[in-house]
Parts: structure tokens; C-alpha cells; sequence
């Protein structure tokens, strides 16, 4: 409505600029995705270990694919087409293809890495198999397993965002996890930095000068 009136006032059709009348409006702050809390993490992985069947490729590769987006902090699009050949299990790192097809070295941690390495299939061109995962039905797994496991919906990135909350929680500098995450600005990696009621309670009770 305010770019129609405006262009109606520079096209000449009316006579005042009638913007002036409508409402101030903001752009609506985007949502942060839902995350889990470590207790929750526990629980969707416990799940996930639970169905577990190494001859079953469907059930293999949900738990492969979400072993990289929680550990590694991966998008879906980069942990869902990782190659064989750039796994590094004696560096415990990953080459991962950012967006802007820009490559990026991931550090994992190396219990985890021990894990995915039994996991991948190296005789293949992809870690899970002949071609990469498809995102959409990745998907729909974490949907599925978080509403089964938690009881709480949350998405591939809210896996991500998992991994960022938690590392800041433990202590992990921002710009380390501006690295691990793959942003260009520092901008984006501070969205992450959101804290529960909880959180600033304990903060508080540990270190206020007052409480002690």
C-alpha cells in the first residue's frame, strides 16, 4: 500500500503524498529456530542409537547425518553431500562446501569422529553411498525423531543451532564459533547468543559479588 500511494503521488495522479497517513511499521524480527537443551540432545540421540542397525542403510544414515549437523555444526545441504574422499579420520576433520560453493575445513570432535568413521562408506563416491542424502527427506527424519524422542518439533538447523547454543554455554568464544559455523559476519553468529531465564539465574548466583 505505501509504495502504491507513493507512486501514485510521483506519477502525478494525485495531488499529496498520502504515505504520510498510514502506520508506522517494522520489519518483523525473524524467529530463532528451536533448539535442544543438553537433556533433550541426550534423549534424541539415545533414540536414535536405540533403532540402530548397521544393516539397515536408512537407519544408518539418519544417525550418520545427524551425527555431522550436531557435532560439526553443519547445514543440511553441506552435511548431506559430503564425499568419501574428503573425510579426515587421523586430523578428525571434514571438507565441507559452503554456501557460494566456497570449501571449508570442519574440525569434529574425536570421539565423534571415531563413530562417523565407522558409519561412512568408504567404497563409494558419497559418505553414504553412491549419491548424497536428500535434504527434504532428512528432513522430515529430524521432525519425526524430535517429536518421537523430546516431544518438541524442531528442524535440521534447529540441530545446528543446538550445536552453537550449547558450545556458547560452554564457554566457547564467538569468534571460534563464527569460524566453526561458516559466517562471514560476526553479525550473524551473535543471533546465537540468546540466554534462558535459567541461565542468567545461575550466572548470577555463581559469580554476583552479593551472593558471596
Amino acid at each position: 500500500m505505501r509504495g502504491l500511494l507513493k507512486w501514485l503521488y510521483e506519477s502525478g495522479i494525485t495531488e499529496k503524498d498520502f504515505t504520510c497517513k498510514l502506520p508506522l511499521t517494522g520489519k518483523k524480527p525473524k524467529a530463532l529456530p528451536k533448539y535442544l537443551s543438553f537433556e533433550e540432545t541426550g534423549l534424541y540421540f539415545n533414540s536414535l542409537i536405540k533403532d540402530f542397525n548397521l544393516n539397515n542403510s536408512k537407519l544408518k544414515n539418519e544417525l550418520l547425518v545427524n551425527l555431522l549437523m550436531y557435532s560439526g555444526g553443519l547445514r543440511v545441504s553441506e552435511a548431506c553431500e559430503i564425499k568419501s574422499k574428503n573425510f579426515n579420520s587421523k586430523k578428525s576433520q571434514i571438507l565441507v562446501v559452503r554456501k557460494g560453493q566456497t570449501e571449508s575445513v570442519i574440525a569434529l570432535p574425536k570421539k565423534i569422529t571415531r563413530q562417523i568413521g565407522d558409519l561412512i562408506d568408504f567404497g563409494s563416491t558419497y559418505i553414504y553411498g553412491d549419491s548424497p542424502l536428500n535434504t527434504r527427506l532428512v528432513y522430515n527424519w529430524v521432525v519425526r525423531r524430535s517429536l518421537s524422542a523430546v516431544g518438541k518439533k524442531i528442524s535440521p538447523h534447529g540441530l545446528r543451532h543446538s550445536f552453537a547454543t550449547h558450545l556458547l554455554r560452554a564457554g566457547s568464544d564467538l569468534r571460534i564459533l563464527q569460524e566453526l559455523l561458516g559466517h562471514k559476519s560476526i553479525a550473524t553468529t551473535e543471533k546465537y547468543t540468546h540466554l534462558e531465564l535459567s541461565d542468567l539465574s545461575q550466572a548470577l548466583d555463581s559469580h554476583h559479588p552479593l551472593n558471596k
